[in-house]
């Protein structure tokens, strides 16, 4: 295994993982599964030029700038349909500033060919296992037991970018307000 160096960009696709897991990368001739995290270099600047890290912060990227990544599939009709590559590549197209990456299957005609990602292998663990974001909550529940009174939960959910989805939870919220709920 060979150590990630500082000064690599953490993606808000990589919000799970805490920066003292990210010490390890090895090229391994694994399939890509959904989540799985690896350490990449911009190959190629395309559509995207900037990284989005898990503040919310924007970097610029250069042809060689180094990053956290992680794979998955996105459908966006604004710019990209990409799924997860069927075998390991050493390049993969980045799908999203977040620090998502896959293979473009169909892009929009008016957005630029995408950005390209080096792979330089997958982040490990101590023991050699692939990270994976699947696999790291975001949030850990304190307790098992859910109490009582609970606030109502209105969830949102679309397919795809201009489906509606923030149009919905905007009118959820003026409906609550306006009813008093």
């Amino acid at each position: 295994m060979k150590k990630v160096n500082k000064g690599f960009i953490i993606p808000s696709a990589a919000l799970a993982l805490k920066p003292s897991q990210i010490k390890h990368y090895e090229f391994h001739d694994k399939q890509p599964e959904v989540g799985d995290v690896v350490y990449g270099s911009i190959g190629r600047i395309g559509q995207h030029v900037s990284i989005e890290n898990v503040s919310g912060r924007i970097h610029t990227v250069h042809t060689g700038t180094r990053a956290i990544f992680v794979f998955g599939n996105r459908y966006a009709p604004d710019y990209y349909e990409g799924l997860l590559p069927t075998h390991i590549t050493t390049e993969v197209d980045l799908l999203a500033r977040s620090g998502m990456i896959g293979k473009v299957q169909t892009q929009n005609a008016l957005v630029a060919a995408p950005t390209r990602v080096r792979i330089l292998g997958y982040v490990c663990n101590e023991n050699g296992e692939v990270l994976n974001t699947r696999q790291m909550p975001v949030i850990n529940p304190r307790s098992e037991v859910k109490k009582t009174p609970r606030s109502p939960l209105i969830l949102v959910v679309g397919t795809s970018m201009n489906a509606g989805k923030s149009l919905a939870a905007a009118a959820c919220c003026c409906g609550i307000n306006i009813n008093g709920l």
